[in-house]
């Protein structure tokens, strides 16, 4: 997912002034809408390009176990089920609700104008140590909130975590 804006503000590649028109990009005066189609879509394109990478992820990670002649090893102490990735991955992908949910609330962020102004800007390229910093915090708190579905109540943990690790 990192990959893709880094590329398109990269002046040695393809710069995405070179790719895309100016009317996709660039905002006029005051009264011209902030809001142009690029940012939107390259949000939604990174979204679906970091899905890729995570099935493709899960696929050579299988392979690699099966021709290293390794096992599976499961993380979980008892009941694990067995996993057969083609038919995890169709159930997987069966079930778009987490992309179409991101989508629905990058385009509605963007349509009603409810980011800061650098949000819709793409002037001053990428800074990377604070593309890390956002990393860092976000899987820090994904971590938290992780931990605390596991150990904060077992019923919790039964309705609505359990589910996740089937």
């Amino acid at each position: 997912m990192l990959l893709l804006p880094i590329v398109l503000n990269s002046n040695t590649f393809m710069h995405y002034t070179k790719a895309f028109q100016e009317d996709w990009y660039v905002v006029g005066d005051d009264n011209d809408d902030k809001r142009k189609p690029l940012g939107l879509c390259l949000g939604i394109l990174a979204v679906f390009v970091g899905h890729v990478f995570v099935v493709a992820y899960h696929y050579f990670v299988l392979k690699f176990q099966h021709w290293s002649g390794g096992e599976l090893v499961s993380i979980q102490k008892e009941g694990a089920p067995n996993y057969y990735y083609l038919e995890e991955l169709i159930g997987h992908l069966s079930q778009p609700e987490g992309f179409a949910l991101l989508s629905m609330y990058l385009s509605g962020t963007w349509m009603y104008n409810l980011m800061p102004g650098s949000y819709y800007s793409f002037e001053g390229g990428i800074d990377l140590g604070k593309v890390a910093l956002c990393l860092i915090c976000q899987d820090g708190v994904q971590y938290v909130m992780h931990r605390l579905e596991h150990v904060v109540s077992p019923e919790i943990y039964k309705r609505s975590h359990k589910p996740h690790h089937r």
